[in-house]
């Protein structure tokens, strides 16, 4: 999914701004570098967890980056939190609910 939009956006952009790829010149290019190793990371454990707990509890456990997203935001770039706390509450309710249930079994072994 994120291969065929990101291809097909590239595609668009070569095609109506080829002028914009002057902005990739950078001598930042090793932060550039770590934030997509980090990227890859992140798709590779993600995809780890899914074969030892339920796909809800995973991509519940992925939904809190929300959370450290806006906290981090508040933080770094002073914005403000507080407009956001509600949706953020409602977000993390849900996700508890989802983890927290009783009733289901937390850890299964998927067949290879």
């Amino acid at each position: 999914q994120r291969l065929c939009i990101g291809l097909t956006s590239l595609v668009i952009l070569v095609l109506r701004a080829p002028h914009a790829f002057a902005l990739l010149r950078t001598r930042h290019c090793g932060i550039f570098l770590l934030l997509s190793l980090c990227e890859l990371l992140a798709l590779v454990l993600f995809l780890e967890a899914i074969r030892y707990l339920f796909v809800s509890y995973v991509v519940a456990l992925k939904r809190v980056n929300v959370l450290f997203s806006v906290l981090l935001g508040g933080l770094v770039f002073r914005e403000n939190v507080v407009s956001r706390l509600p949706a953020i509450t409602v977000m993390l309710m849900g996700m508890a609910l989802i983890v927290l249930d009783p009733e289901a079994s937390s850890v299964h072994v998927a067949n290879a």
